[in-house]
């Protein structure tokens, strides 16, 4: 499957990255951003976890941003 993540956002001085999952729906979020129900947001310590661990789940990945501001 493929997860990409599409979105940025700082928040009093804290870094979140959104997550776009292709297994679909599976998140529930009601907030300001009207987050969809295939992403979820992740803090800076969660995505350095997550991206530790993905050389046992996968074979390649890359992130690319599409701004930097």
């Amino acid at each position: 499957h493929s997860t990409a993540f599409i979105g940025y956002v700082k928040i009093n001085g804290n870094d979140y990255f959104l997550w776009r999952n292709s297994h679909g729906g599976r998140y529930t979020a009601e907030d300001k951003f009207l987050t969809p129900t295939d992403c979820c947001w992740f803090d800076s310590q969660t995505l350095r976890a997550m991206l530790s661990s993905m050389n046992r789940y996968c074979g390649a990945f890359a992130i690319l941003p599409e701004s930097v501001n």
